[in-house]
């Protein structure tokens, strides 16, 4: 299951990335007119979204998992209206305002979301092992996604620089904001995990208790304890070389979006 997950995911992100690099830069505050190259690249997208979420619909995911994957799943939408505009309706009214007024609302939902993830895990708190699982599953697509809409909005004339004075702009950087929080708390699990739970100073009281309690068991001798710990220690220290430089890279780039 999980396997597939990711290949759905693989999908949207495959599709969303075609869909925005065909997109055309409106001209004189025109809606930018549709080729056969975006309707398609829309329309695939479209259809990759929709099975993307009957895939999961009910399906067995945590809070953080699931807020994550429609997060997603709402960013592939935003990308869509851009492009595209909204389904259905009078065309007549398919205007700039209009499409970032859509795009902007979707951002807005995207962001509650993030919010939410924030604090489902502020009720179960990060594992070392749940923060690995996370990162190549739902964090790293949400980041790319994220890029991807900001990169689109610029070419519409929504860059970063123009949070004060552009809907669009304004409820991504809150997004990207807040996502970049959700990274920080990320790193915060990551090191108390390394530290078994206790801060930097802590750590060696901790282990010593631990081995005197196995020792005391008599079950298993203080060498052999002494051992294992070490490899769980090693085991740890090897996630702040692979995991923490990926999470530190996305925290960097999302601060560019509170620089005026």
């Amino acid at each position: 299951i999980k396997s597939l997950r990711r290949g759905q995911m693989h999908g949207l992100l495959t599709r969303a990335i075609m869909a925005a690099g065909a997109a055309i830069a409106p001209k004189k505050g025109k809606v930018p007119k549709s080729t056969d190259e975006t309707v398609y690249r829309c329309q695939s997208l479209h259809h990759s979204l929709l099975r993307a979420k009957e895939f999961v619909h009910g399906a067995d995911m945590d809070g953080v998992d699931r807020v994550l994957w429609e997060a997603c799943c709402q960013l592939c939408e935003a990308i869509i209206v851009v492009i595209h505009g909204s389904d259905g309706g009078d065309k007549s009214d398919d205007t700039l305002a209009s499409r970032e007024k859509a795009a902007a609302s979707i951002i807005d939902s995207t962001m509650q979301l993030v919010q939410s993830a924030r604090t489902s895990a502020g009720c179960s708190p990060y594992t070392g092992a749940r923060i690995c699982q996370l990162l190549p599953d739902r964090v790293v697509p949400l980041f790319v996604l994220l890029e991807t809409v900001a990169g689109l909005f610029s070419r519409f004339g929504w860059g970063k620089r123009k949070r004060n004075t552009k809907a669009a702009s304004g409820a991504l950087a809150d997004l990207a904001l807040s996502f970049r929080d959700l990274l920080s708390e990320m790193l915060c699990a990551m090191s108390q995990y390394r530290s078994f739970g206790g801060g930097h100073n802590t750590v060696g009281v901790g282990l010593e208790s631990l081995i005197e309690t196995g020792a005391s068991l008599c079950v298993v001798e203080e060498d052999s304890i002494r051992r294992a710990l070490k490899e769980v220690i090693s085991s740890r220290e090897l996630t702040g070389e692979r995991v923490d430089p990926f999470v530190m890279q996305m925290r960097e780039s999302l601060n560019t979006f509170e620089e005026q």
